[in-house]
């Protein structure tokens, strides 16, 4: 069986609080994914994952530096039932995604990159929209939260719902071994 797999972008910081609200509000088996910033939508099939696709993802984590970033509430996509926040600064996003495109350019996106976004509801019927929103606000109030980008992983799709399938910390690479 074919299984999907996407690569993503995890924080450091696990915040507890934030994880029992997504799995309240986000009615979709991707609730199984910590919370996360989705880099590539589409990635090799597990089966098709290579060694040689292991070093390539290890290779650009290692290469990126850890960086902070904020997550700011609260966005909604205007067609679907998305609650989410944004990341800011998206450039070192974008840089990571454009050195992940330019390794698996198969992956690329062909025009513009799509809205970074750090999904915390999902799902859910139209007439819940603000309340889901109040609730936010009233549990997490409009400051940004502080996070740091730690590590990029595939996750994958099973029958049972969504798993982190291997993970490669940001920063690790030392090329002094090549000089």
């Amino acid at each position: 069986m074919n299984k999907r797999t996407v690569i993503c972008l995890f924080p450091n910081e696990r915040i507890r609080r934030i994880e029992g609200f997504r799995q309240k509000y986000i009615n979709h088996p991707g609730k199984d994914v910590p919370f996360h910033i989705t880099l590539l939508n589409e990635f090799y099939h597990r089966e098709e994952i290579t060694d040689n696709i292991i070093s390539s993802l290890y290779k650009i984590a290692s290469k990126t530096k850890q960086f902070a970033f904020e997550a700011v509430p609260i966005s909604t996509f205007p067609t679907s039932n998305v609650i989410y926040l944004n990341p800011i600064p998206v450039s070192p996003i974008e840089k990571l995604v454009k050195n992940l495109c330019n390794e698996f350019p198969e992956f690329s996106y062909n025009e513009k990159f799509p809205v970074f976004h750090m999904t915390i509801a999902y799902n859910y019927p139209d007439n819940l929209k603000d309340r889901i929103i109040s609730k936010f606000l009233d549990k997490f109030g409009s400051k940004r939260i502080p996070l740091t980008a730690g590590r990029i992983g595939i996750c994958i799709q099973e029958e049972s719902g969504w798993k982190e399938y291997l993970s490669f910390k940001l920063g690790e690479y030392d090329d002094s071994s090549s000089t």
